[in-house]
Formats: C-alpha cells, sequence, structure tokens
C-alpha cells in the first residue's frame, strides 16, 4: 500500500508543479498587463509618448530593469508616481511594498533583487521595459509613439537570459521555456523562449520578442 501511494505521488507531483507554475506566470502575465494599462494612460497623458527616462546628455534612454528612488525619473518611477496604477506609495516601507507587488513575478526568485547601490529600497525588477529599438550607448532614434509606430513592437517581458546578457541582469530563466511579452499595440502574447537562442545584448530584446517571431 504504501509503495503504492508512493508510486501516485511521484506521478502526480509533476502536474502538481507544473500546474502552479502555470499559475504563476498567468499571475506575471496579469501583473505586465497591469503594468502596460499604467503606461498606456501615462501615454495618454502625455501627447501618446512611452514613459521614457531622458539622459543628462539630452540623448533617450531606451531600456529600463529597474529604479532607485521615489523621485527617479525611468519608466516605473514616472509610471507610479503619476497614480497609473490608482495609488501613489508612501514612506520607505510603503514604496518597497509597492513594488513587490507590481514588479515582482511570482516565477522570480533572482531578478527582483536590491539594488546594488542602494538595498534600502531601491530594486531591479522582473520585468524589461524597452522604449522602441534600442542601440549602444543607452541612446535611440525615434521615441515609440502609441497609435503611430509598429503596434507589435515588444516593450515589455519577463527579464531572463534570452532577451538581455548585461552583467546587471542575472542569468534566469523564470518560466524555464516561455517568455511573457508585452506589446505597443496593448497585447500580449506567451513567446516560446527555445535553447540556446538568445540576444547578443539588451538592445535587442525588443527584435527577440516582436510579435513576427512569436511561435
Amino acid at each position: 500500500m504504501i509503495a503504492i501511494i508512493a508510486i501516485l505521488a511521484a506521478m502526480l507531483l509533476p502536474a502538481l508543479s507544473a500546474a502552479r507554475e502555470r499559475a504563476r506566470q498567468s499571475n506575471c502575465l496579469a501583473k505586465q498587463k497591469q503594468l502596460m494599462t499604467g503606461i498606456m494612460m501615462y501615454a495618454n497623458d502625455n501627447k501618446d509618448y512611452l514613459p521614457v527616462q531622458p539622459g543628462s546628455a539630452g540623448q533617450i534612454w531606451s531600456i529600463s530593469y529597474a529604479f532607485s528612488t521615489a523621485a527617479g525619473t525611468n519608466m516605473f518611477c514616472l509610471v507610479e508616481s503619476g497614480s497609473y496604477f490608482g495609488e501613489v506609495p508612501t514612506g520607505e516601507k510603503g514604496l518597497a511594498g509597492f513594488r513587490e507587488r507590481y514588479y515582482k513575478c511570482p516565477s522570480d526568485s533572482v531578478h527582483f533583487r536590491p539594488y546594488k547601490s542602494n538595498s534600502r529600497y531601491s530594486r531591479y525588477t522582473s520585468y524589461i521595459f524597452w522604449a522602441g529599438s534600442g542601440k549602444p550607448a543607452n541612446k535611440f532614434l525615434p521615441r515609440a509613439i502609441v497609435g503611430r509606430d509598429d503596434p507589435g513592437l515588444a516593450i515589455l517581458a519577463d527579464v531572463c537570459k534570452r532577451v538581455s546578457n548585461h552583467e546587471e541582469v542575472l542569468d534566469s530563466v523564470a518560466h524555464q521555456t516561455t517568455i511573457n511579452i508585452t506589446y505597443l499595440g496593448g497585447h500580449t502574447g506567451t513567446r516560446n523562449a527555445k535553447a540556446g537562442e538568445t540576444c547578443a545584448n539588451e538592445f535587442e530584446g525588443p527584435v527577440y520578442c516582436d510579435e513576427t517571431k512569436m511561435d
């Protein structure tokens, strides 16, 4: 009898584990959709421009995967400070809890972690944001505009090694074989992450995740 139970448990555990991961992946995608809603609301209030961070030399930072203080100017900070989540976090503790609720994928045990220069409430996120097609030196030519530019352009995804090789984006895959992606058109999709298929750098992420590459 004990042997039979052990065999049944061995058969059921993988299925249960897979079911839990599907639930986590669904929750992760729901967070992306909520973040995308905030991005679209920001664009609606700002002449259809995506929330991107200006650089000190007049360039545009075309990628975000971390944030610093509440007064920061990257995408995550602009969306949260504009109350596009329906709330504005206050205080160090409130900000930390807010960011874990909205920017941490349930399957991610690696990427969401303290920022190297501020371990209190500044964090790397579980998601990577591209404000259009990037190029080296954190610059890109046009600003991606909602309603004007390619609706199939990937702008938001789960952070993983297949969409970035930046030293600060650690080598992991939250969902093992898939990547959740959100597009400029506001829709979402899940792309199969094929073994051995990676980007040369984080700026190629939008190309790797482009809608035309969806399986």
